[in-house]
């Protein structure tokens, strides 16, 4: 039997999902006071982002053919406290709460990812959803704590600027973000809410 945890604990899981209505746990990997609030996967590789204040990093894992994780190395940064990712190309887009900032990895090699650029900006409250139009290369970037939404210019991805912030009493603790054909759909936990936003950009 299975020792539950005393405190938070992070956790990377890979599942085998060829039989949807029997899906097996191949490997798992934990990481005790931390929360697992976001991981990206790309090819054979798995980003985790161990969120707590504290922890600075991403854990970058290798998966082999039968689904095993290794523990590669950690990419660390002062300001890192990601709480959630969004991929365009080979650029990252980082989300990370306490900071209060962006980060844009280049994950061109996805076991070397570097800091192409990033933003601290209070304005942002605590980033914690993100999603991109891209074809404006605007990032809006849910703030959890102060009930906004903002948008990033990432046009530079080595210099995103912000732009402004939205406040709106349906962006309470925003838990999914989401951008398609000029509109932003926005789900709220303590509003109880799903909206959704036209945001067109003039040219």
């Amino acid at each position: 039997m299975r020792k539950e945890p005393d405190g938070p604990t992070g956790e990377v899981a890979v599942l085998d999902i060829s039989d949807p209505r029997n899906l097996r746990v191949l490997d798992r990997k934990t990481e005790e006071k931390t929360w697992s609030y976001d991981n990206f996967a790309t090819g054979d590789i798995v980003y985790a982002f161990p969120y707590m204040k504290g922890s600075k990093k991403l854990n970058i894992y290798q998966i082999s053919p039968e689904g095993k994780l290794r523990f590669d190395h950690s990419f660390e940064h002062p300001l890192i406290d990601g709480v959630h990712s969004f991929q365009r190309g080979d650029l990252l887009y980082l989300a990370n709460f306490g900071s209060s900032s962006l980060f844009i990895l280049n994950i061109k090699d996805p076991l070397n990812p570097f800091l192409v650029g990033e933003l601290q900006d209070k304005r942002m409250g605590n980033p914690s959803r993100i999603t991109i139009d891209e074809k404006n290369s605007l990032l809006w970037v849910a703030g959890y704590m102060d009930n906004i939404i903002s948008v990033i210019d990432v046009k530079n991805p080595e210099s995103p600027q912000f732009i402004q912030a939205f406040e709106n009493e349906y962006f309470k603790r925003v838990q999914t973000i989401a951008y398609h054909k000029e509109c932003l759909y926005v789900g709220s936990r303590d509003s109880n809410s799903t909206i959704v936003f036209n945001v067109t950009v003039n040219s």
